[in-house]
């Protein structure tokens, strides 16, 4: 089992890239600040990390499965 900790509320998760990775979108539970990061599950390691908006339709990819 791996953990992944944040300093906010986790809004939502998705497995990513056959399951290998994960990815995931933290904030404060009032306002609009957003924080997605990607990791890979068996090192732990952040692979990728984003500020901005999920409705943004040029997101990168792995934050599409990622919801307000």
């Amino acid at each position: 089992m791996r953990r992944f900790e944040a300093d906010q509320t986790f809004w939502s998760w998705d497995f990513y890239a056959d399951a290998t990775q994960v990815a995931y979108h933290v904030g404060p539970t009032h306002g609009e600040a957003r924080h997605c990061e990607l990791n890979d599950i068996e090192s732990g390691r952040l692979v990728a990390s984003w500020d901005g908006d999920l409705d943004d339709a040029k997101r990168p990819a792995w934050t599409k499965g990622l919801e307000h």
